[in-house]
């Protein structure tokens, strides 16, 4: 039924507990969404109802059949859950646009069309293809000889061990060691925020945008009267190291001017 179609990070167990428990009294939920090709039923929404329904020993559940292939419910599950049902994590909307994005049709889109089909701001889908790396993409070219040859691209650019001479070098402990299991959480948590803002920017319409604008304007004049400070504390720097050169060569002595 699910064949590879649930993009979540991950299902809930605790929210299938309460499904399974509402079930039992009796409250009715909406249908599952299900894509029939034919041969086989894939789900594209209803993955917590639909095992909720299994766990209160049910042997129905409603269901909108839709005509569709396999790849027409993961389309449909990369975007599920933003209106109703349990909220998505950041993490499950970043699964939702790598799945689009490890595909060889869907990855092609553009950042608005993905975001479009996820349900998420372009910005959040450009944060996740720019971080997004392809260890076996294959670039084709012409040599000078004229042969026609490949090249492995997908890691260029990434860190690699450095080598001298065709050897491997042994690496030197850092020794302002950072824990990288604590470094990659507070990253993880400040690129959570920046996606949420830029979310929050891009679906909250012209208001949010403004309040944006406004704060980045008052950091820009910041900066501007800041470089203003620093331009007139060099002048003033500069003139007096002219006036103490002008001060040395009349009390004769020679600096490196004039040696």
């Amino acid at each position: 039924m699910d064949g590879g179609t649930q993009t979540r990070a991950q299902l809930d167990l605790d929210v299938i507990e309460d499904y399974a428990a509402a079930i039992k009294d009796g409250v009715a939920f909406p249908p599952i969404v299900v894509y029939y090709d034919g041969n086989d039923h894939w789900l594209a929404d209803g993955f917590h109802r639909y095992r909720a329904t299994a766990k209160a020993d049910r042997q129905e559940i409603d269901a909108d059949v839709r005509q569709g292939t396999r790849r027409d419910a993961i389309l449909h599950s990369v975007g599920a859950n933003e209106e109703h049902g349990l909220r998505r994590t950041n993490e499950d909307k970043r699964r939702a646009v790598r799945t689009l994005l490890a595909d060889a049709e869907w990855s092609v889109w553009s950042d608005r069309e993905i975001a479009r089909q996820c349900r998420v701001g372009a910005p959040f889908v450009g944060k996740c293809r720019a971080l997004t790396v392809t260890d076996y993409s294959e670039r084709k070219y012409t040599t000078r000889h004229g042969t026609t040859s490949t090249m492995q691209t997908g890691r260029i650019g990434s860190p690699g061990t450095p080598r001298a001479n065709g050897h491997q070098v042994r690496r030197v402990a850092d020794p302002e060691y950072v824990d990288p299991d604590y470094e990659a959480e507070a990253i993880a948590a400040a690129r959570d925020l920046e996606i949420e803002r830029d979310e929050r920017i891009a679906l909250s319409g012209g208001t949010e945008l403004a309040a944006e604008n406004e704060r980045l304007t008052r950091q820009v004049a910041m900066l501007d009267k800041r470089i203003a400070a620093l331009a007139e504390e060099n002048s003033s720097l500069k003139f007096r190291e002219n006036m103490w050169r002008e001060r040395a060569k009349s009390a004769g002595w020679k600096g490196r001017d004039d040696a």
